[in-house]
């Protein structure tokens, strides 16, 4: 069983609770709680997971071609261009297009 210690609050109950909800949120507890509330087939959790890695991959992949194009944008201005926007932009689209 795991255990959280809550101390310097000088006898002040909110204060205690207050200070043992965020470190119990911290350490993700609330979240384990969720998961381990029901029981989830493994391949269900394998989608899951799946779906979550494919949704960082486009999220992160969005963002890099967000910072191409100000990137792109920038060096009209005079500004050095950095490495990564040295890769062109309609290759990241044609990318885009494939099924991941």
């Amino acid at each position: 069983m795991m255990t959280v210690e809550v101390s310097k609050c000088n006898g002040d109950v909110k204060l205690a609770i207050k200070r043992l909800k965020r470190t119990c949120d911290k350490n993700g507890l609330p979240r384990r709680w969720r998961e381990m509330e029901y029981h989830t087939k493994p391949t269900t959790q394998r989608r899951k997971d799946k779906a979550a890695a494919v949704k960082r991959h486009l999220k992160k992949r969005a963002m890099f071609e967000r910072r191409l194009e100000e990137n792109s944008f920038r060096s009209k201005r005079g500004a050095k261009v950095p490495f990564e926007s040295v890769i062109d932009i309609n290759m990241l689209r044609s990318i885009n297009d494939q099924d991941i």
